[in-house]
């Protein structure tokens, strides 16, 4: 892929490999090409086995084996973080796959890809009200119920990417796209809620 020969990688001849859109998670020092380290970091990135575990809680130092209660390691995530809702744990994967597992055993409930937001996601689901709320990269905002056998109930499109997750406050919920910082306040009906 090096067609200059400078033994760097720069945009144009890394294009085949949508590394253009997330380029700044690998260009560490910021000089717009990817040197040795830089790639062999992407590289791994890219090669990593990841894992879900449940670990027995009260152990110290080094944990055995035996302190894992159980690892689940399908449709993982890359950036959002599992959230657990009333004995539920959501994880949100790439293309908007959402599985809601059992914490207890990691069973899987449910799985499947949230109809409508079927996208990469750099944000975390956030929960209130018996419900989460998920905010796609590409700017799709699904609002589905917090269950075991979850629904999307609604979807909107803000036309923006979003990386952020979205923060609630006492006041209402604040979402971040590229281009705005959005405000959203709660109603009576929703605070009795």
């Amino acid at each position: 892929m090096d067609a200059d020969g400078d033994a760097k990688l720069d945009k144009t001849e890394a294009a085949d490999l949508n590394l253009t859109r997330v380029w700044f998670l690998y260009d560490m020092n910021q000089d717009e090409v990817l040197d040795e380290e830089e790639w062999g970091y992407a590289l791994a990135r890219a090669t990593a086995q990841n894992g879900l575990h449940a670990i027995q809680l009260g152990g110290e130092g080094n944990l055995s084996e035996s302190a894992i209660q159980w690892t689940w390691n399908r449709s993982l995530p890359n950036v959002p973080s599992p959230i657990l809702v009333d004995d539920v744990l959501f994880v949100l994967k790439e293309g908007g796959v959402m599985t809601a597992l059992n914490p207890a055993d990691g069973e899987t409930y449910s799985s499947g890809r949230v109809e409508g937001a079927e996208d990469s996601y750099f944000a975390s689901p956030i929960a209130a009200g018996g419900e989460l709320l998920l905010a796609s990269h590409n700017g799709t905002v699904a609002r589905m119920s917090a269950a075991a056998e979850w629904e999307v109930l609604e979807t909107a499109d803000f036309e923006e990417e979003i990386w952020a997750t979205p923060a609630l406050a006492e006041e209402g919920l604040y979402l971040r796209t590229q281009a705005a910082l959005y405000a959203f306040g709660f109603s009576e009906e929703d605070e009795d809620e």
